[in-house]
């Protein structure tokens, strides 16, 4: 089942949008100049029902894709792939449950919360409407009491003390990771090492936006150290902890070298780069696995994380062509 599975990913692997399109894209100047280009591809059937009168943004069209893309793969797997998958995918629960919590405390939308998020409503069981019609962030966070992230309520105290959702945010993430690590049982034996380390790369990038907030934002060494993922890979968590006590730039960029461009913006406080240069990292990472494991497992998550990053690059051009600016540093696919 698992050969099926990464044969019809062969087949789907080539509607993903190439490097061309993309470039076409990052030079367009309107929003319909985006929908020209995009309509022959996976994303024209809503475009085409937003040109009939269905109230779709942009961004709610490509998460829209996206969804579907991992529903379809879900479909066609076995139960225990299945669960696998559904595990990976919870990390748009953890996306929802944030930016829920975000527009709450900023108060930035009247709009209703399902606008701004991903319509995963195949696997979640999160009641998104509870989070959002809670009266204060307490509420909201006891609105998990029943799901997997209720021990993110340890956090609400940090939360209060320095004013920021990044304590919250942090603690959802090391939820997600534990149950994804916990599931890795499902998968076939012979792809787990692989899966396991594309995954640990995504941890170790995590664990650096965390463990950088002790210098960053000068947040409690205790909290920092209790919000550290233990999947590493090439960063020790002895090495983490050693980051967390150190003040000197470059004393952390040494420890934490194999990250250099990702940790050198994160330093600087350029977050958006600082991400951008981690998913470069982890792109370029994919993009060799995905040669090296053309038939196993493997190149099934390769393609779903594929898929998340077009998402990402997408957003990002429709963002910059509404404030007529350039997107090219922030692009993903950009080498």
């Amino acid at each position: 089942m698992s050969t099926y599975l990464t044969t019809r990913c062969h087949g789907l692997m080539t509607h993903l949008l190439s490097d061309e399109i993309l470039d076409a894209l990052s030079a367009t100047k309107s929003s319909q100049e985006i929908k020209d280009i995009l309509t022959p591809t996976d994303y024209g059937r809503h475009f085409r029902e937003q040109d009939k009168g269905v109230d779709f943004s942009f961004e709610d069209i490509y998460s829209k894709v996206l969804v579907e893309r991992y529903n379809f793969l879900s479909k066609v797997s076995t139960d225990d792939i299945r669960e696998f998958l559904i595990s990976f995918q919870r990390k748009f629960e953890i996306q929802n449950i944030i930016r829920i919590l975000r527009s709450k405390i900023i108060k930035t939308t009247n709009q209703p919360f399902d606008d701004i998020l991903y319509p995963i409503t195949d696997f979640t069981k999160i009641n998104f409407d509870a989070i959002g019609e809670a009266e204060s962030l307490e509420d909201a966070i006891a609105a998990l009491r029943n799901t997997p992230y209720r021990r993110v309520k340890e956090s609400i105290d940090w939360y209060n003390k320095y004013d920021s959702l990044l304590p919250i945010e942090f603690g959802l993430r090391k939820i997600y990771y534990n149950m994804l690590f916990e599931n890795l049982k499902r998968i076939p034996s012979g792809d787990r090492k692989n899966v396991d380390q594309l995954i640990r790369t995504e941890v170790d990038i995590a664990n650096c936006f965390t463990c950088s907030a002790a210098s960053v934002f000068d947040y409690d060494e205790e909290l920092i150290e209790s919000l550290l993922i233990p999947y590493t890979s090439k960063i020790s968590m002895h090495t983490l902890r050693s980051v967390i006590r150190i003040d000197s730039e470059h004393e952390i960029l040494t420890l934490l070298s194999p990250y250099y461009e990702v940790i050198k913006n994160l330093l600087a406080k350029e977050e958006t780069m600082a991400q951008t240069e981690a998913l470069r990292f982890l792109r370029n990472k994919i993009i060799k696995q995905k040669i090296l494991e053309s038939m196993n497992f493997t190149y099934v998550l390769c393609y779903l994380y594929l898929c998340e990053f077009e998402l990402r690059d997408l957003t990002f051009i429709t963002l910059a062509v509404q404030h007529n600016v350039k997107p090219d540093d922030y692009l993903i696919y950009k080498k």
